[in-house]
This record gives C-alpha cells, sequence and structure tokens, in this order.
C-alpha cells in the first residue's frame, strides 16, 4: 500500500505558513481586541502508524471477508494499537503587531 501521506523517516521537512490577520476594521467588526506582542506556538504530533492498510486487513480477513474469517486483526485491536505521539517537537515565537 502507497503510504504517500507519510514523511520519509529521518528525512528532515520544513513547512512555511502564512498567516493574515483580520484588518482592523474586521477586529472591530468581531468585537475582538488584539494585544501585542501576539505569541505564536507550533507542536507536532505524530501518528507512529497509518491504520489505512490495517483496517483493509482487518476488513478482508473478518467474517465478511473474501476469504473467510481468518480475522488477523479486528477494529477493536486497531484502536488498542493507535498511539499519538504528543509534542514531539515545539517552537515559538512572539510577533510585535503594528497596531
Amino acid at each position: 500500500m502507497d503510504n504517500y501521506r507519510s514523511l520519509q523517516p529521518l528525512v528532515p521537512r520544513q513547512f512555511r505558513y502564512k498567516f493574515t490577520l483580520p484588518t482592523q476594521a474586521e477586529l472591530d467588526e468581531m468585537g475582538v481586541t488584539l494585544k501585542a506582542p501576539l505569541h505564536v506556538q507550533a507542536i507536532v504530533h505524530d501518528e507512529h502508524f497509518p491504520p489505512v492498510f490495517v483496517r483493509y486487513l482487518a476488513k478482508t480477513t473478518g467474517p465478511n471477508g473474501p476469504g473467510g474469517d481468518k480475522q488477523l486483526v479486528t477494529e477493536a485491536t486497531i484502536d488498542n494499537l493507535l498511539k499519538t505521539n504528543k509534542n514531539l517537537a515545539s517552537s515559538s515565537a512572539t510577533v510585535n503587531l503594528e497596531v
């Protein structure tokens, strides 16, 4: 199964995002007041394996699968194995706002 959505192991990647804050008129309309400086924090979480293939195995080897009930893995087993590794990396910055 092609896991095109996963990052390659041991290959650093950097993603840049641009954020545009609302204009002062838009902030006023929403009743929001920004206080400078603005603190921004990004945190990386990781799911250690994509469950798509394992869910495929559960479906095809279960009682309704094409090969009969071999039940290699169940949905409950998958849910027990799914772990999200939290806070693998983080970064923060303080941004001065022009008010």
